[in-house]
């Protein structure tokens, strides 16, 4: 598939079934991870929030699984932070709020 769509910014991740949302935080780490090889630095925050936000979203039968996934990739967005960035005095993020709409309770068949 990446032959033919690389991932990078603006090429959309949708999994249909996506439970836990392992294969999103996967797809979420490749564009990290690339976008940074691209660029040659670190992201900051609110780089790692928007490729986040445009360009992963899944959704399951399954509220659970939805909110489950959420949490994992914003762990997985954390994972990536200084802790400077994230805490402290001169700190001005806060963890986004992963929409209902990336994220939704639909059964997709």
């Amino acid at each position: 598939m990446d032959r033919k769509l690389p991932l990078r910014d603006g090429v959309a991740v949708f999994d249909p079934a996506c439970g836990s949302g392992a294969f999103l935080v996967q797809a979420y780490r490749r564009l990290v991870e690339r976008t940074m090889q691209n660029e040659k630095r670190a992201l900051k925050l609110t780089e790692l929030r928007d490729l986040l936000k445009d360009n992963i979203f899944g959704v399951d039968r399954d509220p659970d699984a939805c909110r489950v996934a959420r949490m994992s990739l914003a762990i997985a967005l954390l994972d990536y932070s200084d802790p400077p960035d994230v805490s402290g005095p001169t700190a001005n993020f806060n963890c986004p709020r992963l929409a209902r709409k990336m994220f939704s309770k639909k059964d997709f068949f």
